[in-house]
């Protein structure tokens, strides 16, 4: 129970909104002080009083919930423009999916690929190129969104040390390569999971060269005109 001390109201207001905010998107907190305040305290069970906050702490205290608030308004800012990024690219797709949701894919490109640490962008003109976001297409070998052949998943199972640390959380549901390859056909946002892992896995070997990656993550006799393709698409959108 709190009890009242020589006081100011906004500060009060002020700890009252600290409580409020928690998770809360809100705008930042500003607290204005006419006089000095020495102490904020609350009574507990056996009557005693402890001292809670004083002015300076107060002000440190809504200081950093300011930086909290402005770190997840940045963050929220950069996944919606993300998503916007790749809504275009699917727009602007002459050979996009007709029946696919397409905010929903969008969001989940852009999901995945900050789980994983992927751009994004680059993740959705491997899509486009491989798919043109056809959420359960077949061709030839490869399978779905990111067309992932047999061969690609094996070798995350044979050689899982290469590969990013989300794999072993996929890998504890899919204990053989062959049930993992069979979900991910059906399965449009594992899929997107297991292909950008791949792609991560490449970009690694290349030491970052985008180009490089692209044309072993396709690794057939085509591969510098596909990542030609697809680099294109990504200055285009000016995000490499």
């Amino acid at each position: 129970m709190l009890r009242k001390f020589p006081v100011k109201n906004a500060i009060r207001n002020g700890l009252i909104a600290m409580e409020l905010t928690g998770a809360a998107m809100a705008a930042p907190l500003s607290v204005r002080y006419s006089e000095p305040v020495q102490r904020f305290v609350v009574k507990i069970g056996d009557n005693t009083e402890k001292d809670l906050y004083d002015s300076t702490l107060i002000q440190k205290q809504i200081a950093e919930i300011n930086k909290i608030m402005l770190l997840r308004i940045n963050k929220l800012t950069q996944l919606k423009r993300q998503q916007a990024m790749v809504l275009q690219i699917m727009r602007e797709d002459k050979n996009c999916c007709t029946y696919v949701d397409k905010k929903k894919l969008a969001e989940n490109i852009v999901k995945c690929s900050n789980e994983y640490g992927a751009d994004p962008i680059h993740i959705a003109c491997i899509v486009k190129q491989e798919s043109h976001f056809t959420e359960n297409v077949n061709k030839k070998s490869g399978k779905g969104l990111m067309q992932l052949t047999q061969i690609a998943v094996k070798d995350m199972y044979v050689r899982p040390n290469l590969y990013h640390p989300g794999l072993k959380k996929i890998k504890e549901k899919y204990p053989t390569y062959e049930k993992l390859f069979a979900a991910i056909q059906t399965d449009p946002e594992l899929n997107l999971r297991v292909g950008i892992i791949a792609f991560i896995q490449r970009l690694e070997n290349a030491s970052g060269n985008v180009r490089i990656a692209l044309q072993n993550y396709n690794g057939s006799s085509g591969k510098i005109a596909y990542a030609n393709e697809i680099m294109k698409n990504i200055k285009q959108y000016n995000l490499i």
